[in-house]
């Protein structure tokens, strides 16, 4: 079992982003081969060592942003290293959301290689991140890659210094084609170093969505209908105070209808006419 998150690897932004599957298994694959570092820190000096792994983490991204990560010659002598290594493990630790769509792709990477999966499903920065961190302050690196949202990496994981640089787990030529990307391969970093979170998903998703068995479009069909008093009560959003699908919502409306015109929404009455619903996050 690999013994440090070795890198945070997904995200879902705007657009249409979207890696050949055996592009994404061959990134997939890089990471879940690598073994735990000679220096891992133990359960004693896991804390006092936090903040000197994360300024080796500081140096190693800055230095790593100025190479862009490419095939070496001898990239399928290295590839077959990786694979055995892998095999032998016989199993990658994966952090994921929930829901089955994960799922498949897991298992796709399952029967592909033959190396099982061993997922922890959750809610990345309410529920991963602490347990992440108790466990590495317990001296404990259980696993191998996070497949979750950019904003868990910046605002949890890499703080802990949990992450390692990913340029240099990648060795497959085809996941580094710029062919295989949207805007090419380097369009895909979600840090501004380019060497911890890389994203290689996306898709379109509806910022509002509508039960038109209660509501037809007669009564509501445009966004700006919202804001009118008769829906009070009768809206619900994921709860946007924490990185999910609601304040992703939030934030585009806050880019397109500006934020006094979003806070109107909370005044339409004396109380709030939003119903917080259970938060669902995709990392």
């Amino acid at each position: 079992m690999v013994k440090i998150v070795r890198a945070i690897t997904t995200g879902f932004p705007f657009g249409g982003r979207r890696a050949a599957v055996p592009a994404t298994l061959g990134l997939l694959m890089v990471l879940a081969s690598c073994g735990a570092p000679a220096n891992a820190p133990t359960a004693a000096s896991a804390p006092a060592s936090a903040s000197a792994d994360a300024a080796a983490s500081t140096s190693t991204s800055a230095e790593a942003s100025r190479v862009r990560p490419s095939a070496a010659a001898d990239w399928e002598a290295e590839w077959s290293k990786v694979t055995a290594a892998a095999k032998q493990e016989k199993t990658i630790a994966v952090l994921a959301p929930p829901g089955d769509v994960y799922r498949q792709v897991f298992d796709a990477f399952q029967a592909k290689f033959g190396i099982s999966v061993e997922i922890r499903a959750g809610n990345g920065t309410p529920d991963l991140v602490p347990a992440v961190t108790t466990e590495r302050e317990a001296g404990k690196y259980l696993w191998d890659v996070a497949a979750l949202a950019p904003s868990t990496m910046f605002n949890g994981f890499k703080p802990a210094g949990a992450l390692d640089p990913l340029g240099s787990a990648l060795i497959l030529p085809e996941v580094l084609d710029d062919g295989k990307w949207l805007h090419g391969f380097d369009g895909g970093w979600a840090d501004r170093d380019k060497t911890l979170s890389y994203i290689f998903v996306s898709y379109k998703r509806p910022i509002v969505q509508i039960n038109r068995q209660i509501v037809p479009e007669s009564q509501l069909d445009a966004i700006d209908q919202l804001w009118d008093a008769k829906w009070r009560g009768k809206i619900a959003i994921q709860d946007p105070r924490v990185p999910s699908a609601g304040s992703g919502g939030i934030s585009v409306w806050h880019v397109t209808k500006g934020e006094d015109k979003l806070r109107s929404l909370w005044a339409i009455s004396s109380s709030s006419p939003l119903r917080i619903a259970a938060s669902s996050t995709t990392g």
